[in-house]
């Protein structure tokens, strides 16, 4: 919904009702200005790998009726950084950089190695009280 992942689990009567810990999500991942050469699927899979595991293209990408930027379904870790360029080798051995943008980028911890938050809202992580000295 709103290119956000909506999470579901299925229900049983033992099912508990806690908050999923979710160490990879999928997430829509867009490549601007892609020359048109590199958007065969072979290509966009090892394009999309920079990123995460790469798991479909959009329609509009495998038909290239969207020229504008190539669409690629990845699932993403919580312990891998999201890039914002990818270096592709093009012809006669030489390297370019292309950017990476991305409908929705998810929160994700450091700390508990989680998506759902960020570091300053984990609740697993110690809260450090400074120390006011006695008078």
């Amino acid at each position: 919904m709103d290119n956000r992942p909506f999470v579901l689990k299925k229900w049983s009567p033992s099912v508990r009702m806690e908050q999923e810990r979710l160490t990879s999500i999928p997430i829509w991942v867009k490549f601007p200005n892609l020359p048109l050469q590199f958007w065969t699927k072979e290509c966009m899979s090892k394009i999309a790998s920079a990123v995460g595991t790469p798991l479909f293209m959009d329609t509009a990408t495998q038909m290239a009726t969207r020229i504008a930027y190539a669409r690629v379904y990845v699932e993403v870790s919580v312990d891998v950084e999201l890039p914002n360029e990818v270096v592709i080798e093009i012809a006669a051995g030489g390297r370019e950089s292309f950017p990476i943008a991305y409908d929705w980028k998810p929160q994700a911890c450091s700390h508990c190695h989680t998506f759902g938050h960020d570091d300053a809202l984990c609740c697993k992580r110690p809260k450090i009280t400074p120390l006011t000295p006695k008078t």
